[in-house]
């Protein structure tokens, strides 16, 4: 399920992520590791159609936060660099939140599905939560993957290779458990009111 976590990961929360056009090159030199980024591309481009399309439409109403971009890029920077946090915390640290969110995945997947749920939910910053909602709104992607891996880094401060190398030493039924867990959590999400995330006026 992390296989392809590190790729992604890089260029949805990473400090330089790529342009479209740089991974429309990287998927032409070499398509048969990469082309599972074309469905990420194929979100995007529609999304910009959609934009282009409503430049001209005033909404009925807006949510709150969507009035100040440079809060949604502060917003944005704080979570970027709470991930690099964890990546570099001392190694004591690091190895504590690996260990204890490793059990949590093994033993009680209802509470890391419980937390990606609030992540969903906005409890973790605007930032993460417009990460979280462009990667469930991408079906073709590892969505269970990259929200385990993302509430792992957040609440136990697991690192993100870290947690893919754990999610490697389950076991087939507790994989599956914890998969499930999380999907519900996603389907959940996707059925909710577009607006979860502040206070629309």
């Amino acid at each position: 399920m992390l296989e392809s976590m590190k790729t992604f990961n890089e260029i949805m929360t990473g400090p330089h992520p790529l342009t479209q056009e740089e991974i429309r090159k990287l998927i032409a030199k070499r398509p048969a590791k990469y082309s599972y980024m074309k469905a990420w591309l194929k979100e995007r481009d529609k999304k910009s159609r959609r934009t282009m399309q409503r430049r001209d439409k005033k909404p009925d109403h807006v949510p709150s936060y969507s009035k100040d971009r440079s809060y949604e890029l502060r917003e944005r920077d704080i979570f970027h660099a709470d991930l690099r946090r964890i990546e570099k915390a001392p190694l004591a640290d690091r190895k504590e939140g690996t260990v204890n969110f490793a059990d949590a995945m093994a033993h009680n997947p209802v509470l890391v599905a419980e937390r990606v749920g609030w992540l969903l939910d906005g409890s973790y910053g605007k930032g993460a939560y417009d990460a979280a909602h462009e990667v469930i709104r991408t079906p073709r992607m590892n969505r269970v993957s990259w929200l385990g891996s993302a509430i792992g880094a957040l609440e136990w401060r697991s690192p993100q290779r870290a947690t893919a190398a754990a999610w490697h030493k389950l076991s087939a039924a507790q994989k599956a458990a914890l998969h499930k867990a999380i999907e519900r959590e996603i389907q959940d999400a996707l059925k909710a009111p577009p607006a979860r995330y502040g206070k629309v006026e």
